[in-house]
């Protein structure tokens, strides 16, 4: 096991594997686990927000299952979306912390019986269960940021709660301000993306094939660019 400094915002999305595999496959990898870690971040405010100030955003028939699935339910859908984002942190932590075997029963067993439970109970509504459980399950695909994200999703569904999709846009903003203004090790946390370096995007969300990828990233070091001495694109013999 090996700590490389500095660590970059875009290194929580790549793994030792993808180096492994194909340039398509792993590019694919990517951007999976980029997209899970904005469901993560995001999904629950925009239910929140849709809900509450665009509903005519979402389809007819979409909104109408909505609102039938929330009749007489007792709880504002703001309550109720921190309400089971907690009660899942709360568990999720539960199985962290006791033997790893008794952990995972814990945690998927747990948080199926109190969904169940708050359905049958007129508590919650099942969209709600269903928006929470894979807010959690898509958190497992970008570990490193987990704890950030549990972090940040409660503000950010309070801003959407109190101005729609408009205050799910400026937390984003906001967010991306703050990681353009951090440095690790005195490199921007956002390189190669910001400050914009050509020759990093090529090992970035998409990764390039190897005999593509001929010299390190310039925004690293400026010593020893040259990958290896002869990285030569397949080709039948002749």
């Amino acid at each position: 096991m090996a700590l490389t400094v500095p660590y970059l915002f875009i290194e929580s999305f790549q793994g030792s594997e993808d180096y492994y595999a194909g340039a398509i496959v792993s590019s694919q990898l990517r951007l999976i686990r980029f997209m899970a870690f904005h469901i993560n971040l995001f999904l629950p405010a925009l239910y929140v927000a849709l809900h509450g100030f665009h509903p005519n955003i979402i389809p007819q028939k979409l909104l109408l299952t909505i609102q039938v699935t929330r009749e007489g339910l007792p709880l504002p859908v703001i309550v109720e979306a921190a309400g089971m984002i907690i009660i899942w942190e709360i568990l999720r932590e539960a199985g962290v912390r006791m033997p790893r075997p008794i952990g995972e029963a814990l945690s998927i067993v747990g948080a199926l019986i109190i969904g169940q439970v708050a359905v049958n109970a007129g508590l919650v509504s099942p969209l709600m269960i269903i928006v929470v459980s894979l807010t959690g399950i898509v958190s497992l695909l970008t570990p490193p940021l987990m704890d950030a994200a549990t972090v940040l999703r409660i503000p950010i569904l309070i801003f959407a709660s109190a101005f729609g999709l408009y205050g799910v846009i400026w937390c984003y903003f906001f967010m991306i301000i703050h990681l353009t203004s951090i440095r690790s090790f005195g490199m921007p946390y956002m390189s190669p993306a910001m400050p914009f370096n050509l020759s990093g995007m090529k090992d970035y969300i998409v990764r390039l094939f190897w005999w593509l990828m001929k010299t390190r990233p310039r925004y690293i070091g400026r010593k020893e660019l040259q990958r290896a001495e002869d990285i030569r694109m397949p080709s039948p013999k002749k």
